[in-house]
């Protein structure tokens, strides 16, 4: 035995009313889908751009914290801090006897020094995966401190990253491009023979701490740069392709 159930004309104007409406919605969410998928690619991105950045310079701020700690809780002068790691590549090219503590009170990376874990650059931040942070006293920031070097951490690093870490430090990237640095030895690693090895930072052939140093930002060269304590060059010129990515630990 069938049920027929007949609708009167009021019944079928809300029914038909219901499905237009869930026909509409259905339209606004297609569209709204379709939006996300044209736009999430460059969003995501974006934010990983950032996040990357954010543990260049988190690791940046780390270092400048232990320094901090071991010159004003340690007792160590700035020529003695040492950030000598098991953890930097060979080659080892010094050992340092002479500037580190035996017990290592002035080693950023000790526990009873600065007690920072070491760690490597995030890979996808690096134009080169395989490359380290830098730590060099050779670079000298136009208005940080005085005109003398100070001490720097470096990385190569790809050209999405450059581009934002002078946007969030308000470093003009003119023309949409990074500042160029026309000087040739514009980047530095650790280790890296002759400057520095081990960890042990702006150490030349000569012995002294501050070797001569690149000014960063100066009347020709990345004029941009000029009063920033982290930021970001072309090195060797515009078009060379090598981004470095610097960030002042100590200025002086």
């Amino acid at each position: 035995m069938s049920v027929k159930v007949r609708l009167n004309k009021a019944e079928q104007g809300n029914v038909l009313f219901l499905i237009l409406i869930a026909v509409a919605l259905f339209a606004a969410l297609s569209y709204a889908v379709s939006q996300s998928m044209r736009g999430g690619s460059g969003d995501a991105t974006k934010e990983k751009t950032q996040l990357l950045l954010d543990q260049l310079s988190q690791n940046g701020a780390s270092l400048a914290h232990a320094i901090t700690r071991v010159i004003l809780g340690n007792g160590c002068s700035i020529n003695s801090v040492s950030f000598d790691s098991p953890g930097w590549p060979a080659p080892n090219e010094y050992a340092f006897a002479a500037y580190t503590p035996a017990d290592g009170r002035c080693n950023v990376y000790t526990a009873n020094g600065g007690a920072v874990v070491w760690q490597p650059p995030p890979f996808e931040a690096l134009a080169i995966p395989t490359s380290m942070y830098g730590i060099t006293g050779n670079l000298a920031v136009t208005n940080i401190g005085t005109t003398e070097s100070d001490l720097v951490m470096t990385a190569e690093v790809t050209r999405a990253v450059c581009l934002r870490a002078n946007e969030q430090d308000k470093v003009v990237n003119t023309g949409g491009n990074p500042p160029f640095l026309a000087a040739a030895n514009t980047r530095f690693e650790t280790p890296m023979p002759n400057y520095k090895a081990a960890g042990e930072w702006a150490y030349s052939n000569f012995g002294t701490r501050f070797p001569n140093s690149i000014s960063v930002g100066g009347l020709t060269d990345a004029p941009e740069l000029n009063g920033h304590n982290m930021g970001c060059y072309e090195a060797g010129g515009t078009g060379s392709g090598v981004y470095v990515f610097y960030q002042v630990l100590v200025p002086r």
